[in-house]
């Protein structure tokens, strides 16, 4: 069921006697929640290796289902994200190259069938892409993506079918590092876009309130002089309804991960994720 939202004020104004004007508080609801099943998450072969997705049970750690998102000749690696964008409660899954051509794709969470294909920029393009899916603003779901270098910073949201529903620029447009997306929500309540800086830019943290664009917080999530880019995650750890934002550096920064609270860019801890292959090779760090 949709979660109430936080609200706002606005004011409306009636007539008093002798002509006089007063303005008087009323609540609004703003914007509705979905809750979907997390019971699942998804993995992406990394390159190198022919496509495929993995659905991992969260709770038991076993394999429930795997799938080939693109053909067998292939082997530019799959971002992936799991989000309900049909409003039955149960995750779509959405995936696009990590490398390669722009080609997102949306699968049943129920059935598994195609749902959606489309490309997010130029098909000429072949730099991969960045992609989140959830809550856009306005009780509205969609798809978040973003060229990962050798592009401009553009920022680009669609809805489930493919229809480019806005569109800006998170970063310098002379910026062509790559730009790494999530979606979760800011401390007004409302849906976030929340956005990391690729490799050239230094580790540049951005939010921006998803219906309206507009800046909310922007920080350094390393040290500013660091270019190896940052990656970003955003979800609620606390349980007050405002994500936290979750970051790793790019390549050479080691595996340091950092939380910083409430959509903010106050850090609430930092850990060392550890040193092996697996742990490097997540942080985009070629292993020794």
């Amino acid at each position: 069921m949709p979660v109430p939202a936080l609200v706002s004020r606005f004011f409306r104004k009636f007539s008093l006697p002798h002509g006089k004007q007063f303005a008087r508080p009323r609540l609004e609801g703003l914007e509705d929640r979905q809750v979907m099943d997390h019971s699942l998450f998804a993995i992406g072969s990394p390159a190198g290796e022919v496509s495929l997705v993995k659905l991992i049970d969260r709770n038991t750690g076993e394999l429930v289902n795997e799938f080939q998102p693109y053909a067998s000749s292939f082997t530019g690696g799959v971002h992936v994200t799991m989000a309900d964008l049909s409003g039955d409660y149960a995750p779509e899954i959405i995936v696009a190259p990590a490398t390669g051509a722009p080609h997102v794709k949306v699968f049943d969470g129920k059935t598994g069938e195609l749902i959606s294909s489309f490309y997010a920029f130029d098909s000429s393009y072949a730099g991969g892409l960045n992609i989140a899916a959830g809550d856009i603003g306005n009780g509205s779901v969609g798809i978040v993506a973003a060229r990962d270098g050798g592009a401009g910073p553009e920022v680009r949201v669609f809805s489930l079918s493919g229809g480019l529903v806005k569109s800006f620029n998170a970063y310098d447009p002379s910026f062509e590092g790559g730009v790494k997306v999530a979606l979760g929500y800011a401390v007004s309540g409302n849906a976030a876009i929340f956005t990391a800086a690729g490799s050239g830019g230094g580790p540049h943290v951005k939010t921006f309130e998803a219906r309206s664009l507009n800046l909310l917080n922007s920080f350094y999530a390393y040290d500013s002089e660091f270019q190896g880019g940052v990656n970003i995650a955003a979800t609620d750890l606390t349980g007050d309804g405002v994500s936290e934002i979750l970051t790793g550096p790019g390549a050479g920064g080691g595996p340091q991960v950092k939380i910083f609270e409430r959509a903010s860019s106050t850090l609430l801890t930092s850990f060392m994720a550890g040193t092996s292959d697996a742990a490097l090779s997540t942080l985009g760090i070629a292993p020794k």
